[in-house]
């Protein structure tokens, strides 16, 4: 039978050629080995099936589930991981059409272009999740190798994220008919706080006697530092108008994350902004104090955000605002000449 691979040596180094002439370094200088390396090629060309089940009989001595485990387990493993939220997320991203295309493919016979697949068919958040997939089952040691390497996955595009405008803010309100939908958007733009946080905030979050909203971020753990801001006068007016007691906003506490953003899809849709989310209020929030000066320090508690890096990316749509040159000119005092100041000079000695 022809040989797939020929073996040759340029320069003292051993190389193979397959039958398309494309050159391919053994990377060692010894005949003996080359030579077996290039029978090894030539073995597994030739019997392709029978290799396959050497494999896994050499696998199935240190994991004997390793050569039926399906993605299908894995993607449940992932799904078992990180808060309730996360969790929930995982689970319908994993029951997209696209990842069928591995779901009943077992672990240790995926080829990278079963991800490839994967990531063309479900753009990018399948790139994300089937990333997150990929590197669980490789840490779990369910992958004797990557199925493609780092520079091989495609490129994550992230979509550009902004804060509102207070422009934007202003039509959102004149096209929101519901009362309480208009004061919750009025108390994000003023608090900052991410969607969930807002809906459920109660009127113990209002010390009125200190004049300080307190609240913890619901993301993170209980004996995390809560969120205290001072209540200026536009955030008191509107707590004016929200109920003294108990929840403050009683019917969209009750809805879901995914129907607060569908009403406010719906709501930008028929104002004709495009471009944000709810938590693009966020966005804005430290927009504004970027702009106005705000201490880093004091917007990141604000916030909530334990990062100066995650907080500078909230903030980068700022940019810096630079006063006009006239202020600076107008500071300036005319200093006198530098031969008649001399001259201006008694010695102390003849004073």
């Amino acid at each position: 039978m022809k040989k797939l691979y020929r073996l040759f040596r340029r320069k003292g180094i051993y190389y193979v050629e397959d039958a398309q002439g494309k050159q391919q370094s053994l990377r060692t200088r010894d005949l003996v080995e080359a030579q077996a390396l290039c029978a090894a090629r030539n073995e597994a060309a030739r019997m392709p099936s029978l290799n396959m089940a050497i494999g896994h009989a050499y696998l199935s001595a240190s994991d004997p589930l390793m050569p039926t485990r399906t993605w299908a387990v894995a993607m449940t493993a992932v799904q078992e991981t990180g808060r309730p939220s996360s969790r929930v997320r995982k689970a319908r991203a994993f029951r997209a059409a696209c990842f069928d295309r591995i779901r009943a493919k077992p672990i240790a016979a995926t080829i990278g272009a079963d991800f490839i697949a994967v990531i063309e068919a479900g753009g990018r958040s399948a790139n994300l999740f089937a990333r997150a997939l990929h590197n669980y089952a490789l840490k779990a040691g369910w992958l004797v190798r990557p199925v493609l390497a780092a520079k091989h996955w495609p490129v994550l595009s992230n979509s550009p994220r902004r804060g509102i405008s207070e422009a934007e803010h202003k039509v959102l309100l004149s096209k929101e008919r519901d009362a309480e939908w208009c004061l919750y958007l009025r108390f994000l733009w003023e608090s900052g706080c991410s969607q969930s946080d807002g809906a459920m905030m109660t009127s113990q979050s209002v010390d009125w006697e200190a004049g300080v909203l307190h609240f913890r971020r619901q993301k993170l753990q209980e004996n995390s530092e809560p969120v205290c801001l001072v209540i200026g006068a536009r955030l008191q007016s509107l707590l004016d108008d929200l109920p003294q007691v108990g929840p403050l906003f009683p019917r969209l506490r009750l809805m879901t994350a995914e129907n607060r953003a569908g009403h406010f899809q719906r709501l930008c849709a028929a104002a004709a902004v495009k471009g944000i989310t709810l938590h693009c209020y966020r966005y804005a929030w430290a927009e504004r104090a970027a702009r106005a000066g705000y201490p880093m320090r004091w917007a990141k508690a604000a916030l909530g955000h334990k990062s100066t890096a995650v907080h500078l990316a909230y903030a980068k749509k700022a940019g810096p605002t630079c006063p006009s040159l006239e202020e600076f000119e107008d500071r300036i005092t005319q200093l006198p000449n530098a031969d008649q100041s001399k001259k201006d000079r008694v010695p102390e000695s003849l004073s």
